[in-house]
């Protein structure tokens, strides 16, 4: 028999038509960095398109997530509904009920089906253990000396302040009230595991986890969001995530300056306020503001190739591939972009691989040169600058 005060529910009229989840990783490994959020819309958009679901037939959009892991965690139903292409006007909501939040999703969006309120609803579950923030409650007066309070959220949202019994010595209640043993929870454990990990094997899993990499979720008129993994991975392919200058501007010449820097940020989806305002930041580090209308043909070499570093800079890229970008300028020009670029890279260091011929530049803008040997090519030689920086080509006739 059922107990009186057991939680029970059935429908008739609602089913789970498909699903996927993104893969279980290390504590503080390949997904560290990455917002719950995000990899919330990467299972919601996967699950709706295993689904065949169109995401605008979507009625009600339902979450659950039990800590903040970012500071936009207020947002995580409303982002996650929108960036899986769900329509602005669909509500979405958030549940809250520990570990049985995945079934009280599940339940509420039954109950939607059911009462006729929607005839689809997205449930998307969306956690990060690593991203469990360290944080102090008490302190927005400010703090005495020796009174900081920064307590780690994933140790102390554990404990049950009513009863002061943490999650762990709830287990220990009642594994003492049934009479299990340790051994007996390590072997369950150890049992558990060696059979999901034979099901992975097997292929049980293939249809309901969705590989992960770096990833972005456009939203026109919005910022756009996305998954940016942790770096280290060998990179076999093209990647968004490199910005790439010619020896020659390559410049739209039936685009203005300012669009010619938004370019990649239009080709990718990702245009919005916020991008335009970076591509007027750039344009006014590289001395560009007031050119913004100007088209190609009316900037000298030396200012085309000053919007093609800007453009190669718009998505912020983690690499900036360069490839001999000055040769074709006059001496005085190429040491005012080379100057030019100490400043850009001061203002937002990220890793450049520049090709030049000119020792000086070389020396001058790298911590490393690479030399090459011609025919075939090949390393010949690795030799690390340690001039201080800032640095400029006054320091040449030193």
């Amino acid at each position: 028999m059922i107990p009186t005060d057991a939680l029970t529910a059935a429908w008739k009229d609602a089913v789970l038509i498909g699903g996927a989840r993104t893969p279980f990783v290390d504590y503080n490994g390949a997904f560290a960095l990455v917002s719950p959020i995000d990899l919330g819309i990467k299972a919601g958009r996967e699950a709706l398109k295993k689904a065949r679901v169109p995401a605008e037939d979507i009625g009600t959009v339902i979450c659950g997530s039990m800590a903040q892991a970012s500071f936009d965690a207020y947002m995580l139903p409303r982002h996650i509904g929108l960036y899986s292409g769900v329509r602005m006007t669909t509500p979405a909501h958030l549940v809250q009920r520990v570990c049985g939040t995945g079934v009280e999703m599940i339940a509420q969006a039954a109950d939607a089906v059911s009462l006729g309120r929607t005839h689809a609803a997205l449930c998307v579950g969306a956690e990060s253990m690593s991203r469990n923030p360290v944080a102090a409650y008490t302190h927005r007066g400010g703090f005495r000396m020796g009174q900081v309070e920064f307590k780690d959220f994933l140790w102390e949202a554990l404990l049950d302040t009513s009863c002061m019994v943490t999650m762990g010595g709830t287990a220990e209640n009642l594994a003492g009230i049934h009479g299990i043993t340790r051994e007996e929870v390590d072997a369950f454990a150890a049992r558990s595991f060696a059979r999901a990990l034979a099901a992975q094997e097997e292929g049980f899993f293939d249809d309901e986890i969705v590989p992960v990499s770096d990833e972005t979720f456009p939203l026109p008129g919005f910022e756009t969001r996305g998954i940016k993994l942790r770096k280290g991975e060998k990179v076999t392919k093209p990647t968004a995530d490199v910005g790439l200058v010619f020896q020659a501007p390559t410049l739209l010449p039936w685009a203005n300056v300012l669009d010619n820097v938004l370019f990649p940020l239009r080709m990718l989806g990702e245009y919005g306020p916020q991008g335009e305002k970076r591509a007027r930041e750039l344009l006014a580090l590289a001395g560009l503001s007031g050119f913004e209308n100007r088209m190609p043909d009316e900037l000298s070499g030396g200012m085309q190739q000053r919007v093609a570093i800007c453009r190669g800079l718009v998505r912020d890229p983690a690499v900036l591939l360069m490839d001999e970008p000055f040769a074709a300028l006059d001496a005085l020009t190429r040491d005012e972009m080379g100057a030019l670029l100490l400043d850009l890279w001061a203002a937002k260091p990220k890793a450049i691989v520049f090709i030049t011929h000119s020792v000086p530049e070389a020396v001058m803008l790298a911590d490393r040169v690479i030399v090459m040997g011609a025919r075939p090519g090949r390393i010949v030689d690795d030799v690390r600058i340690d001039l201080p920086r800032p640095r400029n080509f006054d320091m040449e006739s030193r």
